[in-house]
């Protein structure tokens, strides 16, 4: 029997980890918060010669749950999102800053050769790690690769345990004041909560506690039944079913789907946000091809609400992620949809430039 459907060319893997990591970065440079800590996970990692760095945080009072922040994996076109939870609390119990090196640690679960762990510190709510994975085996860190790890750790801790305040409340709610009773403001407020529900999880890398999940989506079931006859509350309810179900590779689509709904009634800084946590679930679940279409919805969005610059951010962004996973298709709709953008604003030659391309 002829073996040669078995034998993959070697041109098809060379560069693939250089090429993951390009995708990697090009999907999380268009997330503001996740976007500067991959970049650093990314340089130590390639300092190290790792195949997968981390950070991830537990709740200082309930440590139970490890959830996954920034994860940059050169093993696999998605990455895994899993970090073990008793590595974690061995670096904390070491000291803060805690360091564990497991030169071989084959027998913590998934972890085939290498396995560092930091603990970071604490910002009053989470407890914050830093992990690295690599092939090393037997052999502690030189000198040279702990400098530089505890250098990262560092940059790491000043950016997590002080973060910069964000707005007291979001940008989309005064559109929300224009109807203050009845029903308009019952499904107002079903908006804020279901928005929150999804910032929530995200906020938890995507790996919340499963009975607080189940508590949180069963408060919601009832009153999102009522307005299940609309089309916003049927987007609703399939997002409901989504976050209950934990199906998270589903998540993407279904919130650029509410998105696009809003965005038809005119909600134009909704339409956004949601846009936005749209993106970072798939900067979280590193799906690259899905955040393409999520920064393009985002540009598109930002047009039809006069924010020009913030409209070719986003194409800009959606060119580059479809390049990075060589989408031609995906590309050539963006750049089409970024002409339009250059057209409303009179830049006609620059437009026509993004047309010619799109058809090449």
């Amino acid at each position: 029997m002829s073996t040669t459907g078995h034998i993959l060319p070697f041109e098809r893997h060379r560069g693939r980890r250089e090429r993951r990591l390009h995708r990697a970065l090009t999907l999380a440079a268009g997330d503001e918060h996740r976007g500067p800590l991959a970049a650093s996970l990314a340089a130590l990692l390639e300092f190290l010669e790792a195949d997968r760095v981390a950070v991830a945080w537990m709740d200082d009072l309930d440590p139970s749950i490890p959830h996954p922040h920034v994860v940059v994996d050169l093993l696999g076109d998605r990455p895994r999102r899993g970090v073990v939870r008793s590595v974690l609390i061995d670096a904390w119990e070491s000291g803060i800053p805690g360091f564990v090196d497991l030169p071989d640690a084959s027998d913590v679960p998934g972890v085939s050769g290498s396995l560092v762990t930091v603990a970071l510190g604490s910002d009053g709510q989470r407890a914050w790690f830093l992990v690295v994975e690599g092939p090393r085996r037997g052999a502690a860190l030189s000198t040279e690769q702990a400098d530089r790890l505890a250098y990262t750790a560092g940059e790491l801790a000043s950016a997590l345990l002080h973060p910069k305040a964000g707005p007291l409340f979001p940008v989309w709610m005064p559109a929300a004041q224009g109807d203050r009773t009845g029903d308009g403001y019952h499904h107002w407020g079903l908006r804020f909560r279901l928005l929150r529900l999804v910032h929530g999880v995200i906020a938890e890398g995507l790996a919340p506690d499963p009975e607080l999940l189940r508590q949180r989506c069963q408060g919601l079931a009832d009153e999102v039944e009522v307005f299940a006859d609309s089309s916003e509350g049927a987007c609703w309810s399939r997002l409901l079913a989504t976050v209950g179900e934990e199906g998270w590779q589903a998540l993407p689509a279904v919130l650029m789907e509410w998105a696009g709904e809003v965005a038809s009634e005119g909600e134009l800084p909704l339409a956004i946000e949601i846009c936005r946590a749209a993106y970072s679930s798939c900067v979280l679940l590193g799906d690259a091809a899905a955040g393409a279409r999520a920064a393009a919805q985002l540009g598109r969005t930002h047009r039809n609400a006069g924010d020009w610059d913030a409209s070719e951010r986003s194409y800009g962004r959606a060119v580059a992620i479809a390049r990075s996973v060589g989408d031609l298709e995906r590309e050539a709709l963006v750049l089409d949809g970024w002409s339009n953008t250059l057209r409303v604003r009179g830049r006609f030659p620059d437009s026509r430039v993004w047309l010619r391309e799109a058809l090449d």
